[in-house]
């Protein structure tokens, strides 16, 4: 989905480390809260409708210890920023590829989202993320990678 660094994190294709398809997205932050993938500007926003049940799942390899989350960002048209939304508790990392997910409901007047996978703590250690999948319902359904 969103493939830019947040400010200061860095973010490239690792093509030695995936759950599901050669290669994955390997967020270094830079030691900021919620460093990772993140939206840079409106291109990378997704247009979705409002007062509308979501669920986000990616898969996330990361150092025992660590903690990752979701934040979404609901925008309306133009786009105006209307409000941050952060995911509950994540899974703790160990290690081993774990699927992180968010169900959120969008906003009345919520048109466009932006996603943001990165570290809920402050920590320079990279993460790896791969399977990422946006969805309407409040459950995260089976990753299918399609190779076009």
């Amino acid at each position: 989905m969103q493939q830019a660094g947040g400010a200061g994190a860095t973010l490239a294709r690792d093509a030695s480390v995936w759950k599901f398809a050669p290669g994955s997205f390997l967020c270094t932050p830079n030691g900021t809260i919620d460093q990772g993938m993140v939206p840079t500007n409106e291109s990378f926003l997704v247009a979705v409708a409002p007062s509308t049940v979501y669920t986000m799942s990616a898969y996330i390899l990361a150092a025992a210890g660590r903690v990752h989350r979701f934040a979404m960002s609901q925008y309306s048209a133009g786009p105006v920023f209307i409000s941050n939304q952060f995911s509950p508790s994540s899974p703790v990392g160990n290690g081993t590829w774990q699927r992180l997910t968010f169900t959120f409901t969008t906003g009345g007047t919520t048109t466009l989202i932006g996603a943001t996978i990165g570290a809920a703590e402050a920590t320079t250690s990279p993460f790896n993320v791969d399977g990422i999948k946006l969805e309407v319902g409040s459950k995260a359904t089976n990753y299918v990678e399609k190779l076009t």
